[in-house]
């Protein structure tokens, strides 16, 4: 209904003005020109011709109109070229985009329209497809899933280059210390660099400024968790626009960490620089005693106390990626039907204080305050 009130004004209000297919409304002060100068009582007939946006006061105490094409007119003179500007300030006008207005259906174009002419307008304009809506920066994680199958399987068909450093690269799955190596772009196709041996914690790769790189791939000792470390998490803005996300391979399975929620991740990284919550140096890769460290300590615990002798980090840090809001969603590669599928946490807590659920940390008892923590893959539709 809005709409067709707008249309309707703009119709009546104006149709003496329009043109046939499209106008501006910069194109519209020219029709009320008279009101703009109005103050001014030299203000021309001239000024009906012309595409205003705007006007001002010059340093000469005269108004002078801004023209769509951005030169200004000075209704006293014609023009400024006749007259010494010494200190112009000018205001800045938005410039709108232009308002479609289908052609109109009557026999006389030099008449108004009649009422059966304005309903055919409506109905021609409501026709009209609606702009689409604005780019999300909000990803479906199944939609990522299959993006980065097609990704990793084109790296992979297309550059043999890339398949002997994949397969290098797992000989070290039984390694004490991080490998890794990155798949990059060009012109020419897609890349391999030099495998690189880190430490028992994290691996650094170096490469020249403008290089297109698309995946990280790197192993997790087998002492370690198949997590990823805060590293991981917080070294995913590191990388260029065609970057897709940090590979992890532990034993023979194979993970993936991505940006889904770009406005999220950045809101995050920032924080974590603010409040300091990154120490690579820390066991669990969080500052000590910093809310997040404490977080992931509580609900490890919590974990522990339900299920012994498992790695706790990796649906702890599960937990703090739901939990902080960190924008990433972690993927694990399928070996039955070939496809990462996007995992999520599952918790449920126990109403029972009482729960035999329960370790002994320092001889104290530690009694997990939910029922279930469960790290389940998302439904994703076929």
């Amino acid at each position: 209904m809005k709409k067709i009130i707008l249309i309707i004004i703009l119709f009546f209000g104006i149709f003496p003005a329009l043109q046939k297919g499209r106008i501006s409304l910069v194109h519209l002060a020219s029709v009320y020109a008279d009101d703009i100068g109005a103050e001014d009582s030299n203000t021309s007939p001239d000024l009906y011709g012309m595409n205003i946006v705007g006007s001002h006061v010059n340093s000469n105490g005269e108004r002078v109109y801004d023209l769509a094409d951005g030169t200004l007119y000075n209704p006293k003179y014609g023009n400024l070229n006749e007259v010494q500007i010494t200190a112009e300030k000018t205001q800045t006008v938005q410039e709108y985009p232009a308002i479609f207005v289908p052609d109109m259906p009557q026999s006389d174009p030099g008449i108004y329209p009649t009422m059966e002419d304005m309903v055919n307008f409506i109905m021609i304009a409501q026709e009209q497809p609606s702009p689409p809506p604005p780019p999300t920066p909000k990803k479906d994680p199944c939609q990522v899933a299959k993006e980065l199958v097609n990704a990793l399987n084109a790296a992979l068909a297309a550059s043999q280059e890339v398949q002997a450093r994949m397969n290098e690269l797992k000989g070290f799955k039984d390694s004490q210390v991080e490998h890794g190596f990155l798949i990059t772009r060009d012109a020419s196709g897609f890349h391999a660099t030099e495998m690189v041996e880190g430490n028992e914690k994290s691996v650094d790769f170096s490469y020249p400024a403008g290089t297109n790189v698309i995946f990280i791939l790197h192993v997790h000792p087998p002492n370690a968790s198949a997590a990823p470390s805060s590293t991981d998490i917080l070294g995913l803005d590191h990388y260029g626009a065609g970057f897709m996300g940090n590979i992890i391979i532990h034993g023979d399975d194979m993970y993936l960490i991505s940006v889904t929620n770009s406005v999220a991740y950045n809101k995050f990284v920032v924080k974590s620089k603010s409040d300091g919550y990154y120490d690579k140096n820390e066991s669990n890769g969080w500052k000590y005693k910093s809310a997040i460290y404490n977080e992931f300590v509580s609900f490890s615990t919590d974990y522990m106390a339900l299920y012994k002798n498992v790695d706790a980090t990796y649906p702890t840090q599960l937990h703090l990626m739901d939990s902080y809001n960190m924008g990433v969603t972690l993927q694990k590669w399928n070996t039955t039907t070939n496809k990462f599928e996007p995992q999520e946490i599952n918790t449920q807590l126990d109403d029972n204080t009482g729960s035999s659920s329960s370790i002994t940390m320092g001889g104290t008892p530690i009694i997990s305050k939910y029922k279930t923590i469960e790290v389940n893959k998302k439904d994703c539709p076929n």
